[in-house]
């Protein structure tokens, strides 16, 4: 444990290093390209998200995430690589975050949020999206989808627990 008097507590020590993945989920409708961010209750709208559990590739964290916060599927078939990033944490422990894109194959029907990490959960246009977002991060994945500089992921079958980024 390392003492924070700042925050008034003992805090375990943090890990030295974590990864997360959040998910640009599209789908096709009549007004066009939608895409799904959720409201959390911190930050306001962001990208489906969360930490990636021991042995899960950074995908299935996006996929899984996004099932769990949202109620709704994504393709990891379909799975395009927007971004990577690099962060340290409030506590100095680093973060890093790969952020891909991904069709929804289910989601037509109610959104379900998941009320203990997200308020609400709602499908936008990429401009409306862009604009709810406070997220610099988000901002610019949700810009990169739109502008097709996402690249293919194949999971490497001899290890599943890779990802390949298409060139």
């Amino acid at each position: 444990m390392i003492e924070l008097s700042a925050y008034g507590g003992a805090y375990p020590e943090p890990a030295a290093f974590s990864r997360s993945a959040a998910a640009v989920i599209h789908r096709e409708s009549r007004e066009g390209v939608q895409v799904l961010l959720v409201q959390d209750n911190r930050n306001g709208w962001s990208l489906p998200a969360g930490g990636a559990k021991p042995q899960e590739t950074s995908l299935a964290a996006a996929v899984r995430e996004t099932l769990e916060e949202t109620g709704v599927a994504a393709d990891p078939a379909t799975a395009q690589w927007l971004g990577y990033s690099e962060m340290a944490g409030p506590l100095g422990e680093q973060n890093s975050l790969v952020t891909y894109a991904m069709r929804a194959v289910s989601g037509e029907a109610a959104l379900v949020p998941q009320a203990a990490e997200v308020r609400a959960a709602q499908w936008f246009s990429i401009r409306d999206a862009v604009a709810a977002s406070e997220i610099t991060n988000v901002k610019q994945a949700l810009e990169a989808f739109e502008a097709g500089r996402g690249r293919p992921v194949q999971a490497a079958a001899s290890k599943p627990d890779r990802v390949r980024i298409a060139a």
